[in-house]
């Protein structure tokens, strides 16, 4: 089955002030967003759109949080589209689901990529697409990246990193969805996934007892969460990868260094990291 049309869906905008770590990259930059905060004399949000803007496979560009004269002389060759960020992530996530259906030709799928992975490449993303099978018509692929390639790759990074039955993974940021997948009865239940979207075993607890107990006796599987999902009526998939870029976000003061460091050896070869595995409700 062919590609199907992808609108890709880049999220920036104010720091949280509630937030005390981004209070002092705001401290130190002067920058209020995030994603404007200069790497090596160039705006972070325009790595993560080159990665975008090199990919063949995505039609569009919705970007939420700042407007085309931030990112002067800078421009996109694909057609964007700049919208208004909402006051959280999920609320910004609503905002660009709502302005995509509002398409007169809606896409087949958005994918979301934050403007704080500067890593990301266009081989990547490029990668990820060409491996799904699109004839599963999935609601939504949901990324995982292994503990032992973000150490390899990115030794001074610092990732969150979750233990599972089935071997230890941080949350990635890049995932795709139907741009339909939230129906006013899944609202409440994507805010907690989408709040906890980097501890996926936060996101678990809030959606089943089984699931928390399993978090306590550390059993906690993969399978167990594709099942949740599954008993939730969402069909979806988690994919794996050795892609460390989708995970790897700016969000701390100390980051900015190492990220000036690592943005200036760009494009990694992927060809010999193994192949993406993908888990779905369909496999429980």
């Amino acid at each position: 089955m062919d590609i199907p049309r992808i609108v890709a869906y880049v999220q920036s905008g104010d720091a949280d002030p509630t937030q005390n770590h981004y209070i002092s990259l705001v401290n130190k930059t002067g920058q209020t967003n995030k994603s404007l905060i200069k790497l090596n004399n160039k705006p972070m949000i325009q790595y993560v759109l080159e990665a975008i803007d090199g990919c063949p496979y995505i039609s569009d560009i919705v970007i939420s949080g700042i407007q085309p004269k931030d990112i002067e002389p800078y421009s996109p060759s694909k057609n964007c589209h700049y919208i208004q960020s909402g006051k959280t992530a999920f609320e910004s996530t609503i905002n660009g689901i709502n302005f995509v259906n509002s398409f007169e030709n809606p896409p087949d799928y958005m994918c979301n990529i934050p403007s704080d992975l500067p890593l990301i490449s266009t081989q990547i993303i490029n990668k990820v697409f060409e491996s799904i099978d699109w004839s599963k018509n999935f609601e939504i692929y949901q990324n995982w990246v292994r503990e032992e390639t973000i150490r390899h790759h990115y030794p001074k990074a610092t990732k969150k990193i979750q233990k599972f039955k089935n071997g230890h993974f941080a949350g990635g940021d890049f995932y795709i969805y139907h741009p339909s997948i939230l129906t006013p009865k899944r609202l409440k239940i994507t805010e907690a996934l989408m709040k906890n979207r980097k501890n996926f075993v936060m996101g678990a607890k809030v959606i089943g007892i089984g699931i928390f107990i399993k978090i306590i006796l550390k059993i906690l599987s993969i399978e167990d969460i594709l099942r949740r999902f599954k008993k939730l009526g969402v069909r979806g998939s988690i994919y794996i990868t050795d892609f460390p870029e989708t995970c790897v976000d700016l969000d701390y003061v100390e980051d900015i260094d190492i990220f000036e460091e690592y943005c200036q050896s760009l494009n990694r070869d992927i060809s010999n990291d193994q192949p993406i595995i993908f888990m779905s409700t369909d496999d429980v």
